[in-house]
């Protein structure tokens, strides 16, 4: 059972981050209702309430997007709710997995990010696939399997 990846057939679905998602929604629905009773239901609490359900509303909707590595087509297509696949690569034109650390506020806050890259006509095309929180080493066991299930590096005492 694979920590990153759900297993159909010869499809593997990137996990959800559905926890961070959720509490994010859930936080900016709070907020925008305690910004219409604070304001006692003024235009400036009815608007920025609004804005805040507007972003959550973009939280709850990203637990729809599905990112998919299919073996059987040799593709790589992120979907959105409708099903209907928004971005798709051949996986021949796949370039590797590119890690990204960043440190924010003088290194308190640290945060690194998974890019699947793609070489599409002489473009370099990156798409976001996976956040890491501080300190975590999945990233690098997500990048083994993922290469180890594209069939690049061969396996050891093989």
């Amino acid at each position: 059972m694979s920590e990153f990846y759900l297993h159909e057939g010869n499809r593997y679905i990137v996990k959800n981050q559905k926890t961070m998602k959720i509490a994010l929604g859930i936080f900016f629905i709070a907020l925008g209702v305690w910004s219409l009773i604070t304001n006692d239901y003024s235009k400036r609490g009815i608007i920025v309430c609004v804005i805040l359900l507007a972003v959550a509303g973009l939280m709850f909707a990203a637990l729809m997007t599905k990112m998919v590595f299919d073996l059987d087509k040799r593709t790589f297509s992120v979907q959105t709710g409708s099903g209907k696949p928004r971005f798709i690569q051949p996986l021949s034109n796949y370039a590797g997995l590119e890690l990204i650390r960043q440190y924010r506020f003088f290194g308190l806050m640290r945060n690194s990010i998974l890019n699947v890259v793609f070489n599409d006509g002489g473009k370099t095309v990156k798409m976001p696939i996976r956040q890491f929180g501080p300190g975590s080493k999945a990233s690098q066991a997500m990048i083994e399997e993922t290469e180890a299930f594209l069939g690049l590096r061969q396996r050891e005492g093989a």
